[in-house]
């Protein structure tokens, strides 16, 4: 399970978010930590001491996440809680979906939403212009699939919300491994995302969580560092003061770690959090902060 820091917890060092994603064979390890800095000027200025440059401009990232209906989890679990139980929504039963092969193009992108469909539990069967996905008989995996949208362009990902390790520690901290499709550095660009949106809600998905953000990435060494600045979430305006913290990405975790001491943070300070929770800590910071300042 998830580790998470109290939010009065960083008063004295910066939050890091682990979440390190075991995609299995054939593909790769992603390794990945969220950082909360206090100071914008103080990461600008030591990425640049250690040879950085961006990698790419600043452009606005808008994140839609689907999870089988019935998942009321926050981290994409199979909701299994009270809230779960509760909660009864009217045609949840998944059901059989067609998806034309025109959804992608190339055989390559073809064969990677194979895999994603099968990955989120489904049987594949191929016919003269698409496929189609039959549902397990029992629940659907918890899965999260992701919508990406960058400039004009939509991206799609399935993420495993089950760690594939369990409960194991590594450096102090605990380590979620995910299996992921595609897997890092690929893309899969969709055609039509909202004919494809409409294929996963027959399929058994609902929409759980929409984020909008301005990124902009540094390539520094080997990792790859983005500052990102959430400016929507849920379809509501997100205060922009304070609101703001890095991913690390690295082909390593030995390089994230190094990556993250050589910025000036502690490993020992983390919490996996949603994007959602990771906005509630800064809040609590920034509230504390002025109730000090107020002093």
């Amino acid at each position: 399970m998830a580790h998470e820091i109290p939010a009065d917890s960083i008063e004295g060092a910066p939050v890091v978010e682990v979440d390190i994603r075991d995609t299995a064979d054939p593909y790769p390890i992603e390794y990945e930590v969220k950082v909360f800095p206090k100071s914008r000027e103080a990461l600008l200025r030591r990425i640049e001491e250690l040879g950085g440059k961006v990698a790419e401009p600043r452009h606005l990232l808008e994140d839609k996440r689907f999870v089988p209906r019935g998942d009321n989890g926050e981290n994409g679990g199979a909701g299994n809680g009270e809230a779960g139980k509760k909660k009864k929504e009217k045609n949840s039963a998944p059901r059989e979906a067609s998806v034309p092969f025109n959804m992608v193009e190339g055989e390559k992108d073809r064969e990677l939403l194979k895999q994603a469909f099968e990955l989120m539990g489904y049987r594949v069967e191929e016919g003269d212009t698409g496929w189609n996905i039959i549902p397990p008989e029992g629940p659907l995996p918890p899965m999260l699939a992701r919508f990406r949208k960058k400039n004009v362009k939509c991206f799609f990902t399935v993420k495993d919300q089950r760690p594939a390790n369990g409960d194991e520690q590594t450096l102090g901290v605990r380590i979620d491994s995910r299996r992921e499709v595609p897997p890092p550095p690929f893309d899969l660009e969709l055609r039509d995302p909202d004919g494809f949106r409409e294929v996963l809600k027959q399929a058994g998905y609902k929409k759980r969580s929409e984020e909008k953000k301005w990124r902009t990435p540094y390539e520094v060494e080997d990792c790859i560092i983005a500052l990102d600045e959430p400016v929507e979430s849920e379809g509501k305006n997100v205060e922009s003061e304070g609101m703001w913290w890095i991913e690390v990405e690295g082909p390593s975790e030995a390089a994230v770690w190094a990556m993250v001491e050589k910025l000036g943070y502690r490993r020992e300070d983390t919490a996996a959090v949603s994007p959602r929770k990771a906005m509630e800590l800064l809040r609590a910071r920034l509230k504390g902060e002025k109730q000090e300042k107020d002093k």
